[in-house]
């Protein structure tokens, strides 16, 4: 039984990941296009421009 525990941390680990990495696709193709992404950010439906986006990654990038 533990050997499917593990597998299953493994999967969710797995997917997490490529979640991640789809997030991210999708706002540099956002960014790319300019054009915006729409999310769920504490239960409502909200619009995150392409402008948005960048502020974000540039605050993000002098963060770091």
């Amino acid at each position: 039984m533990s050997s499917q525990v593990d597998l299953n941390l493994d999967f969710e680990r797995e997917v997490s990941a490529a979640l991640l990495r789809a997030a991210e696709l999708a706002r540099d193709e956002a960014i790319k296009t300019n054009t915006g992404i729409v999310v769920s950010q504490d239960g409502k439906v909200i619009t995150i421009t392409a402008e948005q986006l960048r502020e974000k990654r540039k605050s993000q990038s002098r963060a770091r």
